[in-house]
């Protein structure tokens, strides 16, 4: 088989979201149901599921909540520029879902006139990891005063007895600096 690089390229990213849907699968117990298959490139696609998850919605503010999750962000009520500040992130599941514990939970930090010493926390960082409850402790630092603005991307995926369900929602948090 002879591959142009776009089609490389997505035969790679159709196989890894089956893999990764197939790992929070297994995590959650043999009887959640199998994933659904990517069509091939030039088949009809109408009624096919692709298996991934649907695109994350815009930045939704400080907290984003869906029926089997709530994503919320917490921190001070003004920062100092130029000192190290802290905001935290906290993901819980909701009506008998809970957060899979094999799945990369991931949280991708960016923002204007802040730095951070890490803008990529995975579980190793987090402050709490329990299926119950997932908490990150965020550091950054301000560069000087006025309101800046961080979006925090963070990937997950809630699982019930049935079924497990890979998520991603982006926060958007103003942080008063003095």
């Amino acid at each position: 088989m002879v591959f142009g690089t776009h089609a490389l390229r997505r035969w790679v990213r159709t196989w890894l979201a089956l893999a990764l849907a197939a790992s929070a699968l297994i995590a959650c117990g043999e009887d959640a149901p199998a994933p659904a298959t990517t069509p091939l490139e030039g088949q009809a696609t109408e009624g096919v599921s692709t298996g991934e998850p649907e695109p994350a919605p815009e930045p939704s503010g400080p907290s984003a909540t869906g029926a089997s999750f709530a994503l919320v962000s917490s921190g001070a009520e003004s920062y100092t520029a130029g000192q190290l500040g802290q905001f935290g992130i906290e993901l819980t599941g909701r009506g008998g879902w809970h957060v899979n514990m094999e799945y990369p939970t991931v949280v991708q930090l960016e923002g204007e006139g802040v730095s951070f010493p890490s803008a990529r926390l995975e579980r190793e960082q987090a402050a709490q990891y329990e299926e119950a409850r997932v908490r990150f402790d965020v550091p950054f630092t301000p560069g000087s005063a006025g309101e800046k603005q961080v979006r925090a991307r963070v990937q997950f995926a809630m699982c019930n007895p049935s079924n497990c369900v890979p998520e991603e929602r982006t926060l958007t948090l103003s942080l008063a600096v003095q």
